[in-house]
């Protein structure tokens, strides 16, 4: 994704990583060129450009024909963004490697057509550019890697050990920063996934920590999580030293993407080619058949609250962040309203916890549920006495966690409102965070109730 704009680099980022693509994103036309040319041949190099038409120095069109006329990268297609009238017709443009040209903002569902219909012929169906066979990988059997996970929330840490494990890897939990250095320390591992958040020591600090010169896991990939899909979040990450960066809730195509991009096949493990790779990382976004009996929603299905189950509406975020929580403001003595047109538990989100049962397993979302259904309360009462005493820190601590939990699990309006309370806590707003605090009970009630019917009782 190559767009001087941060904002749209992020949303972008986001939509693309949701569908199990693996994106590099850059801010102008000369770092394109010069990250293309460096991975070239490698198996991070790249299949499709996005392309903003608007850039300073060098425009799309000129990145375009820099790309065309030189000889190692000349055969990339791309896809052109443009919020203006084009002053230059198709014909020339696909003579530039350009194959489709969409307007600003691009619905998801163009987005997602247009990107089908760049990959290669050799996943044609044959009847139309657009109509690709899909082909769906055994995910547990192609990764077997050593993970450290560092996770302080109870859930969080349940549903990606559970999809790590699915994965065939061998995870380890940390439960803060510190743990997380003291295991770098005594084993070696092949990838460390970093909540960004955490108690005694953040992610951030434990990272510098990690990578440290001489250190056990200095050159070990450390992939960012974070529940803050903000613009800028991601460049702060690899700044950080982090090598790259998975928006929560993480879904499992975009954890396998993320995984088989930094990992290398276990020996003995069969090696995909290429062409392989990119059907598995573009599988979500491939159109099915209507008569597919896994048929998934198409793009324009999404929306806030599907993010549990790895869809994610980043471009409300971002707006709703840039416009400085305007949403808060509408809070009325009862508290916020919720969105009456979505149910109380997003099924997509329960439905992915259950993909990861084992037969004859104990039932994983029961599992889960038991987690969030002892703690929340425990959480919703702290937060209420920090809303007592203005205590900002405890409120936006207990809020950060809880969001991404409930999102997890479905919860999405209640994940909102705590999306919505940490907004506040960054405009310092105490005001609009009691009253968002105050109504969380309200939120959480039915979602107990609906949660507690999909528990699988013990047999007695």
């Amino acid at each position: 994704v190559v767009d001087d704009n941060e904002t749209n680099r992020t949303i972008l980022y986001h939509q693309l990583s949701s569908w199990g693509v693996v994106v590099d994103t850059v801010a102008s036309g000369s770092a394109a060129l010069s990250l293309l040319l460096e991975v070239e041949g490698s198996d991070r190099e790249h299949d499709i450009i996005i392309l903003d038409l608007h850039m300073p120095e060098m425009d799309g069109v000129e990145l375009a024909r820099a790309i065309k006329a030189d000889p190692g990268i000349s055969d990339k297609r791309s896809l052109m963004l443009t919020s203006a009238v084009l002053e230059i017709g198709s014909d020339e443009l696909a003579l530039l490697g350009v194959g489709k040209h969409i307007s600003k903002p691009a619905r998801q569902s163009v987005l997602h057509d247009s990107l089908a219909s760049l990959l290669p012929q050799a996943f044609s169906r044959g009847r139309g550019s657009s109509e690709l066979a899909v082909v769906r990988p055994s995910l547990p059997a192609s990764i077997g890697a050593k993970v450290l996970l560092a996770e302080d929330d109870r859930v969080n840490q349940e549903v990606t050990m559970l999809m790590l494990e699915s994965f065939a890897c061998q995870a380890t939990l940390a439960v803060n920063g510190a743990q997380a250095v003291e295991l770098s320390n005594l084993h070696d591992y092949d990838l460390i996934l970093m909540d960004c958040q955490m108690p005694i020591l953040d992610g951030f600090e434990a990272t510098r920590i990690i990578k440290g010169e001489g250190a056990r896991n200095a050159r070990t990939p450390v992939i960012a999580l974070t529940a803050n899909a903000m613009a800028g979040d991601r460049e702060r990450c690899l700044e950080g030293g982090m090598d790259d960066y998975l928006s929560k809730p993480v879904g499992q195509a975009a954890l396998h993407s993320i995984l088989r991009k930094w990992l290398r096949i276990k020996e003995g493990a069969s090696t995909p080619s290429q062409d392989e790779i990119l059907v598995e990382q573009t599988a979500l976004i491939v159109p099915q058949d209507a008569d597919s009996t896994a048929a998934m929603p198409g793009p324009d299905a999404a929306t806030e609250a599907d993010i549990a189950a790895g869809t994610q509406s980043v471009s409300e975020e971002v707006s709703s962040a840039k416009s400085n929580y305007s949403l808060d403001h509408d809070i009325g003595v009862d508290g916020p309203v919720s969105d009456a047109s979505k149910p109380t538990i997003n099924m997509k989100a329960i439905e992915m916890i259950r993909s990861l049962q084992r037969p004859g397993k104990e039932d994983l979302l029961t599992k889960v549920l038991n987690v969030y259904l002892e703690r929340t309360p425990e959480v919703l009462a702290e937060m209420q006495q920090a809303a007592e005493h203005s205590d900002i820190e405890t409120m936006k601590a207990h809020a950060h966690s809880l969001k991404s939990s409930s999102a997890y699990l479905g919860a999405d309006n209640l994940s909102t409102i705590c999306k919505r309370i940490e907004s506040a806590a960054a405009n310092d707003d105490v005001a609009a965070m009691v009253a968002l605090v105050a109504s969380l009970p309200g939120e959480y009630d039915p979602v107990a109730i609906e949660l507690s019917c999909m528990m699988v009782p013990k047999a007695a």
